[in-house]
């Protein structure tokens, strides 16, 4: 009954809005967020959006845009997207092992084994699920010369939330 739409006005991190189109009355809201968000999703009766932007996870009610709860996610260094197992009931799921740096020119933090969660909207309470432990993944040797790309994954969850497909890039190469 609703889609999601993000854009910005112009590219950057200024004006960049979440819209929430109604499919079946044509309206929409908008939500004015500081960063282009790691990932959105609308619970499937189209009554709920959760949003994760600045490592933050958020569930408004639509289309009224009440927010209903708001939890960090696990780790500051890996995106997160939101997945709503229920109504009430938001996956906190890592998706991808490197994220936007307020200070490029610092190297960043090591890379740790990522964790999955939950938010029960109604208590607002967060329940962590896993820690998938990547780091058991035998890297390639670094090279020599050259850029090293460290390694880098993306984690794919099933359609029922009960697998994850791990893809690894550069040091990383491995399924």
């Amino acid at each position: 009954t609703r889609a999601v739409r993000v854009s910005a006005a112009v590219p950057g991190p200024q004006d960049i809005v979440v819209e929430a189109i109604d499919l079946n009355g044509g309206g929409s809201v908008s939500l004015d967020v500081a960063e282009w968000p790691d990932g959105v999703d609308v619970s499937a009766d189209g009554r709920r959006l959760a949003v994760v932007v600045q490592g933050l996870c958020s569930v408004y009610e639509l289309p009224s845009l009440r927010a209903l709860a708001s939890a960090r996610v696990p780790s500051g260094r890996w995106a997160y997207e939101p997945i709503f197992v229920t109504g009430d009931r938001v996956r906190i799921h890592p998706y991808r092992s490197w994220r936007r740096r307020d200070d490029p020119s610092t190297p960043p933090p090591p890379l740790e084994d990522p964790t999955a969660a939950e938010l029960a909207v109604s208590s607002r309470t967060v329940t962590t699920l896993a820690t998938y432990p990547l780091f058991t993944i035998p890297l390639a040797p670094r090279p020599s010369q050259g850029v090293d790309p460290g390694p880098v994954f993306n984690l794919l969850p099933s359609p029922d939330l009960s697998r994850v497909l791990v893809l690894g890039f550069g040091s990383a190469h491995a399924v």
